[in-house]
C-alpha cells in the first residue's frame, strides 16, 4: 500500500519538478561547474610543479572531485530549510491533516530533485 502511495506522490512531485526545468538546469550547472573549476585550478597547480602537488597527481585530483560530486549529490538535502519556512509561514499545519506524514512528501521530493539534477 505504501509503495502505491509513494508511486503516486513521486508522479506528482516529478510533474511539479518538470515545471521548473530551468531551475533544474541551473542546479545541474552549479553542481558541475564548481568541481570543474576547482579541478582546473588544481590541475594548473600540478602542471606548474611538474605534474604533482605534494603526493597527489592530477588523476588523484580528478578522482577526488568525482567522489565529492557523487557524495554531495547523494547526501545534500534542503528540506530542513523548507520545514522551517513552512512552520513560520503556517503552511505546514494543513499538511499535518493529510493522511500521509509530511516527511514522506519531503523524502519523495528530495529523491525527485536528485534525479532531475543528476550530473
Amino acid at each position: 500500500m505504501l509503495l502505491r502511495v509513494y508511486r503516486a506522490v513521486f508522479g506528482a512531485e516529478f510533474a511539479a519538478a518538470a515545471q521548473y526545468r530551468v531551475q533544474a538546469v541551473l542546479w545541474l550547472l552549479f553542481a558541475i561547474i564548481r568541481p570543474v573549476v576547482f579541478l582546473a585550478a588544481w590541475s594548473a597547480a600540478a602542471e606548474a610543479q611538474g605534474g604533482r602537488v605534494g603526493d597527489f597527481a592530477m588523476a588523484d585530483f580528478a578522482a577526488y572531485y568525482v567522489a565529492v560530486s557523487l557524495v554531495t549529490q547523494l547526501t545534500m538535502s534542503w528540506n530542513a530549510y523548507e520545514f522551517e519556512y513552512e512552520i513560520r509561514q503556517g503552511t505546514l499545519a494543513p499538511k499535518l491533516l493529510r493522511p500521509l506524514h509530511p516527511l514522506h512528501y519531503a523524502i519523495v521530493q528530495n529523491i525527485v530533485w536528485k534525479l532531475v539534477t543528476l550530473p
